[in-house]
């Protein structure tokens, strides 16, 4: 058998393979007109102070800070400077805002594939809580302090992916989460599913109020409605 490691190749189309390099290092920013027409708010008829900027904005805002891993100072300025030279006219939020409305997206943000969800999959875990009251039991044993949270997922069955989340406390019941959670899910979902922590009266009202039908099963039979 013969050693292909030391095997060599060859670049005969220099020219080409100097532009693909080159290209590497472009960039090309757009705005899509369906994120400029949702860029500013809707108008609210709750009271108070209404909002400028809507969600889509705030999220594009958050991406790019993702991106080019910007602090939200920074990220201001950057698109101050990106809008200005593509010309638009559209105002920017003040980094101050875009922390305190990205706190706010977590269950709301909606999802980018053409699919849409029409089953959703409740279930929760519990969450151990490192700290002090962690450090405390490994130098001198037990203690009062130590303490863990729960968290509430809302996956859907066909792509696996987590649609919503929801940090509780640990005394807070399943069933007493769920209608927190479904006000916030897709309209497209039709059928929701879930094990015995979940069929109460409200969990079951929600539901009905929201169009949606909701089955709940035994552990092992939910698990299986997740391929």
């Amino acid at each position: 058998m013969t050693n292909q490691t030391n095997k060599k190749y060859r670049i005969r189309n220099w020219p080409e393979y100097n532009k693909a390099l080159v290209n590497r290092g472009s960039l090309t920013i757009w705005f899509s007109n369906e994120s400029l027409e949702r860029w500013n708010a809707e108008p609210s008829l709750s009271r108070g102070r209404p909002r400028v900027y809507s969600d889509e904005a705030i999220l594009c805002a958050l991406m790019i800070k993702a991106v080019y891993k910007l602090p939200f100072r920074a990220l201001r300025g950057f698109m101050l400077s990106m809008i200005g030279l593509l010309g638009l006219c559209l105002r920017v939020p003040c980094y101050s805002r875009i922390c305190r409305r990205a706190a706010e997206l977590g269950q709301e943000i909606k999802r980018f594939g053409n699919k849409k969800i029409t089953d959703i999959v409740f279930d929760s875990s519990g969450l151990k809580v490192y700290g002090e009251g962690e450090w405390k039991v490994k130098k001198h044993g037990k203690s009062k302090r130590r303490t863990w949270r729960k968290i509430h997922l809302a996956v859907c069955p066909d792509s696996h992916d987590i649609v919503m989340s929801y940090l509780g406390e640990n005394n807070e019941a399943d069933c007493a989460v769920v209608p927190k959670m479904a006000k916030h899910l897709p309209r497209s979902v039709k059928r929701s599913y879930g094990d015995g922590a979940y069929d109460t009266e409200d969990v079951r009202a929600e539901f009905h109020a929201l169009g949606i039908e909701s089955k709940f099963l035994q552990k092992e039979e939910l698990f299986c409605t997740i391929p």
